[in-house]
């Protein structure tokens, strides 16, 4: 099992003392993870030949061609690999299943909170992206001399260039993030690791067809409860611009009778129109769950279901417990719902992150011995549950089938249901049928 780590593409890393592999090679599986290029390093692109971009995700490629060469001699067995990530690291699972340059790499794969169809993980304006490092360096904007320019720029300046989460301009995450992967040339000089959108190859079909689990934490966004304590202006900042509400990736002119429309139905779905302010937290945090994570991640089941001749697999972490530690960490347990990242203890031994010891009675430990029990079964077998398992309740989670969105509800206890959110889903495929302009694709700028 081959781990990616996340971090939005700029934090982060494959350190043990983070993702420490005690719970899952209990059941007998060799874990891997891995350092990838971040930041600009990683993806800076000019979007012509010059610099073709893709570096940190090309890394991945590197380690599973590692990992197929040399794991035999650590007791792993290179013809079952699975590669499984969350946030930013289930971005890359995704992008690597879409892409020809890693096919024969792996056999399975799991994708956690993040697909190649969240609106903050593919770049598509790499040109904007490009010229705004020209300006902060001060560098001329044509590809070839700045790409000749950064090339002796020590790395400390990239480091100090790039801003943090909190310093990314409201609204964060609506938008790509500014060092994502992108689509290459067609004519790049190096091997191209995919050179169409995302969309555009899931609609094709024409991918790495692998069994694959998929799947969200249930208030994803909560963590944006915390942002108005880092930037009172939030609210206003909508209020004045109501045109945030629209996702980008609909290609909606703003200031229009469509975006007014897409904006409004939004605001009076959520929280009635209410004004924006401290009234509408747990409303306003749905929102931003749905923007940011749930609706691109259901999209992403519906067309892999549609189109993987492999099984596909659906799933939600609802569970709120002692080791949701992102969830702690914010001081939001007196709020409903499992945070971004909370499922991650529940795999992973935890050392660099305050954790006090659960008894062996305790819920969590429960969930977790079902979730390793699941993402292992998957791993090894290529079924979370391959036969009847009294570790995990006698249940059996089947694969998606037609129009029937079956997911696994993993909470105090695994309950396998239908249609996860559908009223809220059902809200965003009708607006996106009714006003997105070509609703399949994500547009270029």
């Amino acid at each position: 099992m081959v781990w990616i780590h996340g971090g939005a593409f700029v934090l982060g890393s494959g350190d043990s003392r983070m993702y420490g592999p005690d719970h899952l090679v209990q059941e007998n599986v060799v874990i891997v993870s891995f350092n990838y290029r971040l930041g600009i390093l990683g993806f800076f692109s000019t979007g012509d030949t010059h610099a073709q971009g893709n570096w940190g995700v090309k890394d991945c490629v590197e380690a599973l061609r590692w990992v197929r060469d040399n794991i035999a001699a650590f007791g792993g067995d290179p013809n079952n690999v699975t590669i499984f990530g969350e946030s930013a690291g289930g971005v890359l699972v995704h992008f690597l299943v879409l892409s020809p340059m890693a096919t024969g790499l792996f056999h399975k794969a799991i994708a956690q909170s993040g697909t190649a169809l969240v609106p903050w993980g593919f770049q598509y304006n790499v040109r904007e992206m490009a010229h705004n490092i020209a300006d902060a360096f001060g560098y001329p904007r044509e590809s070839e001399e700045l790409t000749r320019l950064l090339r002796y720029t020590p790395i400390s300046e990239f480091v100090a260039l790039q801003t943090s989460i909190t310093d990314i301009p409201i609204p964060r995450g609506f938008k790509p993030f500014e060092y994502v992967p992108s689509a290459e040339p067609v004519n790049s000089p190096e091997p191209t690791f995919f050179t169409q959108r995302p969309i555009e190859i899931l609609h094709s079909g024409a991918y790495n067809h692998v069994p694959m689990m998929i799947g969200y934490t249930s208030a994803e966004s909560l963590f944006m409860v915390r942002e108005h304590l880092l930037d009172s202006t939030v609210w206003n900042e909508f209020t004045r611009n109501p045109h945030f509400f629209v996702p980008h990736f609909w290609n909606i002119p703003s200031n229009t009778p469509e975006s007014n429309a897409v904006s409004q139905a939004f605001r009076n779905f959520y929280w009635q129109d209410r004004p924006l302010g401290p009234d509408i937290m747990l409303e306003w945090t749905k929102f931003h769950t749905d923007q940011q994570f749930l609706y691109a991640i259901d999209k992403t089941v519906r067309l892999t279901a549609q189109h993987n001749s492999q099984p596909t697999f659906y799933y939600k972490f609802t569970f709120e417990g002692d080791l949701n530690l992102m969830k702690r960490m914010l001081l939001l347990t007196d709020m409903p719902g499992a945070v971004h990242a909370d499922e991650l203890a529940y795999l992973w031994s935890i050392t660099n992150l305050p954790i006090s010891p659960i008894l062996p009675s305790n819920p969590a430990n429960f969930v977790r011995q079902r979730m390793v029990r699941l993402w292992t079964n998957f791993a090894i077998r290529g079924h979370p549950t391959p036969n009847s398992d009294a570790d995990l309740q006698n249940i059996h989670w089947s694969e998606i089938q037609g129009n029937d969105m079956i997911y696994l509800d993993i909470g105090e206890n695994l309950v396998v249901t239908q249609n996860p959110n559908q009223e809220r889903i059902d809200l965003w495929k009708d607006l996106e049928e009714r006003y997105a302009n070509d609703p399949f694709y994500y547009p270029y700028s």
